[in-house]
């Protein structure tokens, strides 16, 4: 159809002008290209998808949207070394596109294209798209935000573009506060913050683990330096 990646390919090609079209072979889930012995094919997302062939390349579309991402990343991680590309709206950061969004680590090049490099869009027209949209979709959608994109969110107000930032260290002068979240099952976290005199807080250490005895905690939290 239409509507599929394989689709707009086949749309794309028989509106070229005659010298332009290679001797393409349209079957269902694959394009073939038989001259030169390549093919490009389409599998559904699901945790085995690539596995049992090789690929140069593999687009994974909407990967933020993808059920069990982590799993269908697994996959076609051992089936195209190199040559990967995630490409997605945001949804959240429970997902495997997120995950590697944010890494430091990831040998993945990010690139992030926003409607405002649009040149026929401006304030009129995003503020005409809010219209019948919720908060939600507008921000997977419209503002690329990876907080403000989750359902059901406890702090809606929270987006990490505006509330995230470097540099934030210690103050000596201001009181430290330290909040507890003791996890079960889940992990354990801890927090510790300050607040000045206009009723701003400042987030400056977390600790974040599981599996860990209460005294491993405790002594954690007291080899930092404004615990004394």
């Amino acid at each position: 159809t239409f509507k599929s990646l394989h689709g707009k390919i086949k749309f794309m090609h028989e509106r070229l002008p005659a010298f332009l079209k290679a001797n393409l072979v349209f079957k269902f889930l694959t394009v073939r290209h038989d001259e030169r012995d390549s093919f490009i094919r389409g599998e559904s997302a699901n945790p085995n998808a690539g596995r049992g062939g090789t690929f140069k390349f593999i687009l994974v579309d909407e990967a933020a949207h993808v059920p069990k991402s982590e799993s269908v990343f697994e996959s076609i991680k051992q089936a195209c070394k190199r040559g990967i590309c995630l490409n997605s709206t945001p949804n959240g950061k429970g997902n495997v596109f997120a995950r590697i969004r944010f890494s430091k680590k990831t040998t993945f090049q990010v690139s992030t294209l926003h409607w405002r490099l649009h040149p026929h869009r401006d304030d009129v027209w995003y503020e005409l798209q809010k219209c019948d949209m919720t908060d939600e979709q507008v921000a997977q959608e419209l503002d690329i935000s990876y907080e403000r994109s989750v359902k059901g969110r406890v702090y809606p107000e929270f987006d990490y573009n505006t509330h995230v930032v470097d540099g934030i260290s210690y103050n000596s002068q201001l009181p430290v506060y330290v909040s507890w979240d003791f996890g079960l099952r889940d992990a354990t976290s801890i927090l510790a913050y300050q607040i000045d005199v206009f009723d701003n807080v400042y987030l400056f250490w977390e600790l974040e683990n599981s599996g860990k005895t209460i005294d491993w905690y405790a002594r954690k939290l007291k080899e930092q330096p404004f615990y004394h």
